[in-house]
């Protein structure tokens, strides 16, 4: 078996969104869909880049995704997202965020965690 480690690149993107739409979650963990984008959204991207694009994405469950991934896919774009992917025989099987600690206060309140 042949590993890599790349960092991720807005030219890895298609094997970023190949690994969290096929090999990610596939146990159907309550955690999906996830791109890891989500903490480094502002309280307002929040509101607009992604609920307030639920709708026009389809709605619901699907709809949810699909606003989520193209917020990812301009976070990418953008080198917003930082992180590493690990491939094994040229496929990507898992990730590395690097900034996953930056969590916006505002979410970590949500979620009932103390800010640092």
């Amino acid at each position: 078996m042949n590993l890599e480690i790349k960092p991720l690149t807005s030219e890895l993107a298609t094997d970023f969104f190949d690994f969290f739409d096929n090999r990610a979650f596939t146990d159907n963990s309550p955690m999906q869909p996830c791109y890891c984008c989500s903490d480094t959204m502002s309280e307002e991207q929040h509101k607009t880049d992604l609920f307030g694009q639920v709708e026009a994405n389809g709605g619901g469950r699907e709809g949810f995704k699909r606003a989520l991934r193209k917020c990812a896919e301009r976070q990418i774009a953008s080198s917003i997202i930082k992180g590493y992917l690990a491939f094994a025989d040229g496929k990507a099987i898992t990730t590395k965020r690097i900034t996953f600690d930056l969590m916006p206060s505002y979410l970590r309140t949500q979620l009932g965690e103390q800010s640092p």
